[in-house]
């Protein structure tokens, strides 16, 4: 039962990694998409002084827009980070838990031949008596 808690909490925790991840993939793409933006509009000339201010003005909001989108990302990568660590910390605390109850298995199982060798000793014992 331990045994299943732990492999039920392992695959919440790769779940959660997977979804951070594919977070902060969109993230990225979207920061690099806001990049290419603004450098395709910057290299774009306004031909009138009120295309100009406009342009000024719309290249400084993506570029707002993009500092934003930076933070969210760098955010993000923390916690695909902390995500990847709690799914390390539960895969080995899950191993862990896989070496104990194969080691009890083990000790019971060489407690059983081992009592099962001194009934068999003594039903041995008991027949070379009656030989006797």
């Amino acid at each position: 039962v331990l045994q299943k808690l732990r492999d039920q909490e392992k695959r919440d925790k790769h779940l959660r990694f997977s979804e951070a991840e594919q977070e902060r993939t969109r993230q990225e793409e979207e920061l690099v998409g806001l990049r290419d933006r603004l450098i395709e509009e910057r290299h774009r000339e306004p031909t009138t002084a009120g295309m100009m201010i406009l342009s000024d003005l719309l290249n400084m909001q993506r570029h707002l827009n993009i500092c934003t989108s930076e933070t969210r990302l760098d955010q993000q990568v923390v916690l695909v980070d902390q995500c990847r660590e709690e799914l390390m910390k539960a895969q080995v605390e899950c191993k862990v838990m896989e070496e104990v109850i194969v080691s009890i298995k083990d000790k019971e199982e060489k407690e059983y031949q081992r009592k099962v060798g001194i009934i068999n000793d003594e039903l041995g014992a008991l027949s070379w008596r009656r030989r006797k």
